[in-house]
């Protein structure tokens, strides 16, 4: 067994940055709740609703690539701590507008696209950051694993909490609460001593060369190119269905209204949180495998979440999907970290968070097209035949062989 979750605390900069991203993403939660209540209670159409959702995200198509160019070429350390500043200094700007009667929704849009532009730039440096503090692989596993098990724990809190404060107190004045997450991340990330600072060689190039270098680097390393455009296709099929089908089961199949959706939700929550725990401390030789595996045993458990009859017996099946999906979330961070060298590695995350976002975006419609067409349980069904079909290609497509390295091979020769 690999991965000693006490041990990798006993890393002080490991534990600040651990402490200052839940701390985060505990935040972005509330801050997500509280953005979208008041979206909802202000603006005049549900077309205005949704032009303010997108322009909110619309940030990914413009920054999602240029954020990893800059967490290569500077340090780090101090790009997230440049992010948060923008971050909490931003969001103050609600809740204080807010207490003179000054609100309006342009402000709230406006406060969310610079939110959304400071991501693009501090989630790729900090998940190269995790490479950069834990150089032996069994602990960087560990911590990359506990990671994103505290993420998801953080996100589901928040949005709990996001939930009863927004009866106790105005949507603005809930801005208040990512504020205080981000200067305590501030404060975490003042205390990391072993980010070293970013490639000088790296400057030479323009933004538009360096990413486009990246692409052609990640197109000769087969496993890493295929896992990257699966997932996206993987994520198009299933993200829509999940958002549209599971309250309609939840509202028509299972009888059980909002609150039952939200123990769903849970549930598929909860078993992302274990599954990273577990399989932080399992030794992995071929990660793309374990990728694919992770996507055909999620597609098999979603499928098996719509055909429940039983909302208990539904709740069981999203657990697994939980789990398994976490089986292709860990490996995929740890492919990336493990075999794109430093100073493309920003860079690649970057990629793919962009590919991650794309085919989010696509996925509701794909979704909304597929419930409407078929309903809501038959959506289920078809949505995890095709993530099991798209597993099976790219187990085929990264098949290993007997002379090839276990992490990587070249895609073209």
């Amino acid at each position: 067994m690999l991965g000693n979750y006490r041990g990798v605390f006993r890393n002080r900069d490991y534990a600040s940055l651990w402490t200052g991203q839940t701390t985060s993403v505990f935040g972005d939660a509330v801050y997500q709740v509280a953005f979208n209540w008041y979206v909802y209670k202000t603006s005049s159409s549900a077309f205005i609703a949704g032009f303010v959702i997108f322009c909110a995200a619309a940030p990914h198509l413009l920054f999602g690539l240029v954020g990893g160019v800059y967490a290569d070429r500077l340090s780090r350390r101090h790009v997230m701590i440049a992010c948060d500043v923008v971050r909490a200094a931003t969001v103050a700007i609600v809740p204080i507008l807010s207490l003179f009667s000054i609100s309006s929704l342009p402000v709230v849009t406006a406060v969310a696209v610079i939110l959304a532009s400071a991501r693009c730039f501090f989630y790729p440096a900090s998940k190269s950051a995790v490479a950069d503090m834990l150089t032996d692989d069994a602990e960087r596993q560990a911590g990359s694993s506990f990671l994103q098990a505290s993420f998801h724990a953080a996100s589901v809190a928040g949005v709990a909490l996001g939930g009863v404060m927004i009866g106790l107190c105005s949507a603005p004045l809930m801005y208040f609460t990512p504020v205080v997450c981000y200067a305590i991340s501030i404060v975490s990330l003042l205390r990391i001593k072993s980010i070293p600072a970013g490639s000088a060689n790296d400057t030479e190039s323009g933004l538009i060369a360096e990413i486009i270098d990246t692409i052609k680097y990640v197109r000769t390393m087969r496993d890493l190119c295929w896992a990257l455009l699966l997932f996206g296709v993987g994520l198009l099929v299933i993200g829509g269905i999940e958002q549209v089908a599971l309250p309609a089961l939840s509202d028509n199949i299972w009888q059980v209204g909002p609150s039952g959706l939200g123990f769903m939700l849970g549930a598929f929550a909860i078993g992302n949180v274990v599954g990273s725990l577990i399989f932080g401390k399992l030794k992995i030789s071929h990660f793309a495998l374990v990728i694919f595996s992770g996507w055909a045993l999620c597609g098999l458990f979603f499928a098996l979440v719509g055909a429940s009859p039983v909302f208990a017996l539904a709740l069981s099946f999203a657990l697994m999907a939980g789990s398994a999906e976490a089986m292709s979330d860990i490996p995929m961070v740890l492919l990336i970290q493990s075999s794109v060298p430093r100073e493309r590695m920003g860079k690649v995350f970057s990629l793919w968070s962009t590919v991650v976002f794309v085919a989010e975006a696509g996925s509701a419609l794909v979704g909304g097209v597929a419930v409407g067409k078929l309903g809501a349980a038959p959506a289920c069904y078809a949505a995890g035949i095709a993530l099991a079909l798209i597993a099976i290609v790219g187990l085929l497509l990264t098949r290993p062989t007997s002379t090839a390295p276990a992490v990587e091979r070249p895609l073209y020769a």
